[in-house]
C-alpha cells in the first residue's frame, strides 16, 4: 500500500456566487478586490466585470450601503398615494412645469418630456388624445411617469371612440400575460417607444431613485399597463416602482 499526499488548494469562491448585497460586499474576489453588488441586475459581480450592467459610480461596495436596496414592495404608502394624485392631476394641464412648482414647491421637479399621441389608427376623429409626461425631482430622489384620463378637450369625441372601440374590438393579448381592452393596449403602444426612451438612461443614470407611475380613468389603464411593460422588459426594478392608478 502506497502513501498518498492530498494537496489542499483553499481559494476564494467567485462574487457571482452571491445572491445577497451584504454578504456579495463582505467578501473578495481572486484578485483581491471587494465584490461590489449591481442594483440594477441585482446581482454580484467582480471588480472590472464585463457582465456587471452597472457603472462603476452605481455600484454598491460597502454592506453598510446595501440597506437603500432592501426597500420591500407592494406596500400601500398614503403619503406616496396623495403625490400620486396631484401628480396624476398635473396630465390635465397645459403647463405641467408650472402646476409641479405650485403643488411640490420644495420638491425640485423638472419636466422631461411631454408626450402626446393619437391612441389608435381608426378613430373616429382626428386629434392627440393620449397625453403623458414624465418628471424627475434629484431631491426626492424619485422618477415620475404620469398619464391623463379621456379628454374633453374635443367635447366626448375620445368618449365615443372608447365606447365603439369596446364594443367592436375583442381583447388582445398583453405580454404573454393575459388579455386588455385593444383600445388601451393600442393606446400603450402608441406612447410606449417614447415613454420607454425617456427614462430608460435616466434609471440607469439613478438606480437608486423611486419610479412612480400613475394616472386617472383612462390614464390609469395605461398606467398599468405601462408598469408591466417596464419591468417586464427590465428597464424597472419591482422594488424600485410604485404603481397608484384612480
Amino acid at each position: 500500500m502506497t502513501n498518498s499526499i492530498v494537496f489542499l488548494c483553499r481559494g476564494r469562491p467567485s462574487c457571482d456566487s452571491y445572491s445577497d448585497c451584504e454578504i456579495c460586499t463582505e467578501h473578495k474576489s481572486w484578485n483581491g478586490f471587494r465584490c461590489r453588488w449591481c442594483p440594477l441586475d441585482e446581482e454580484c459581480h467582480a471588480y472590472a466585470s464585463l457582465q456587471n450592467s452597472c457603472w462603476e459610480e452605481h455600484n454598491v461596495k460597502q454592506p453598510s450601503d446595501c440597506s437603500a436596496y432592501n426597500k420591500p414592495y407592494g406596500v400601500y404608502d398614503p403619503e406616496i398615494a396623495y403625490s400620486a394624485t396631484l401628480l396624476s392631476a398635473i396630465a390635465y394641464s397645459d403647463t405641467p412645469t408650472k402646476c409641479m412648482n405650485s403643488i411640490f414647491p420644495d420638491g425640485g421637479f423638472e419636466l422631461l418630456y411631454a408626450i402626446g399621441r393619437r391612441c389608435e389608427d381608426l378613430s373616429l376623429f382626428e386629434y392627440e388624445e393620449c397625453y403623458t409626461y414624465t418628471g424627475i425631482s434629484h431631491k426626492m430622489k424619485m422618477l415620475v411617469l404620469a398619464y391623463r384620463g379621456t379628454t374633453t378637450t374635443y367635447g366626448k369625441q375620445q368618449l365615443y371612440d372608447e365606447i365603439v372601440s369596446v364594443l367592436a374590438t375583442p381583447k388582445t393579448s398583453f405580454l404573454e400575460l393575459g388579455e386588455v381592452q385593444y383600445y388601451f393596449k393600442q393606446a400603450h403602444d402608441k406612447l410606449f417607444p417614447c415613454v420607454r426612451s425617456s427614462i430608460e438612461e435616466i434609471v440607469r443614470q439613478n438606480p437608486d431613485y423611486d419610479v412612480v407611475i400613475t394616472g386617472h380613468s383612462l390614464g390609469g389603464a395605461i398606467a398599468s399597463l405601462s408598469a408591466a411593460s417596464l419591468i417586464y422588459t427590465g428597464i424597472v426594478r419591482e422594488n424600485k416602482l410604485s404603481l397608484y392608478t384612480f
